[in-house]
C-alpha cells in the first residue's frame, strides 16, 4: 500500500515515518480494504499493488510497484487541489509554483 499526501496530511506522515510506535493504533485513522490492507482514510490518494522488483540506492531500498488499484479523495472533483507532500534531504516539503525547477 502506497499513500500519497498532501500537505495537511503531515500529521499522517509523521506517523507513519516514526520506528517503534503502533501505527495503526487509532482506528480513527484508517479503514482496512475487502483485500485486508490498511487504508489512512484521509490519504489524498492511495495505490494497493504488488511489489515487482528493488533496485538499493545509496543504503535504502526502492520498492517497484504494479498498481492493482487506486483510490483517495482525489477521485472527488468537489475537493480543492492541495500542494503535495514530499520528504527530501531530511526535511518535509511541499511543491507547488515556487518549487518548480526551470528547465
Amino acid at each position: 500500500m502506497v499513500h500519497l499526501l498532501s500537505a495537511h496530511q503531515l500529521h499522517l506522515a509523521k506517523l507513519g515515518a516514526t520506528s517503534g510506535i503502533d501505527r495503526f493504533a487509532d482506528t480513527s485513522l484508517w479503514d482496512r480494504l475487502p483485500t485486508g490492507e490498511v487504508v489512512f482514510r484521509e490519504a489524498a490518494a492511495w495505490i494497493r499493488g504488488s511489489i515487482i522488483g528493488t533496485l538499493p540506492a545509496k543504503g535504502a531500498t526502492l520498492f517497484m510497484v504494479e498498481g492493482d488499484e487506486i483510490g483517495g479523495h482525489h477521485a472527488d472533483p468537489h475537493r480543492d487541489a492541495e500542494p503535495p507532500l514530499v520528504y527530501h534531504s531530511r526535511g518535509w516539503h511541499t511543491l507547488g509554483p515556487t518549487t518548480q525547477i526551470a528547465g
